[in-house]
């Protein structure tokens, strides 16, 4: 990420005030307290573009490296929460089906697989 790209980070809000910004700020610390949750980063597009970002707390408990708007979490098993209702609605809307493989879809999807393909 460029110089120029980092500031744009930081930049408010288009469409937002610093009022609001402070109201998020004090939202997030309150229940990063109350979960007891020792860092997160947080990003909102605007106009398909990054509009704010920022990281709060530290990314490990035992290192207490401070989490940025760049930091990276692993995220395990949390995609499935949102995936599920992602390919429902587009069950829903007729781009998937339960009957037609997903590589009609997506022609350049594929599964690795451990051992190579029998000839």
């Amino acid at each position: 990420m460029t110089r120029q790209q980092r500031r744009m980070l930081d930049r408010p809000l288009i469409s937002v005030s610093s009022t609001d910004i402070r109201r998020l700020d004090g939202f997030i610390h309150y229940h990063m307290r109350a979960a007891g949750i020792p860092g997160l980063a947080i990003g909102i597009v605007e106009a398909d573009r990054v509009a704010y970002a920022k990281g709060y707390g530290v990314g490990h408990v035992h290192r207490l490296n401070a989490v940025t708007s760049e930091t990276r979490f692993s995220i395990g098993s949390c995609t499935k929460a949102f995936t599920a209702p992602a390919i429902a609605l587009l069950v829903e809307e007729g781009v998937l089906s339960g009957t037609r493989p997903f590589e009609t879809v997506t022609p350049n999807f594929g599964f690795m697989t451990r051992s190579p393909p029998s000839a």
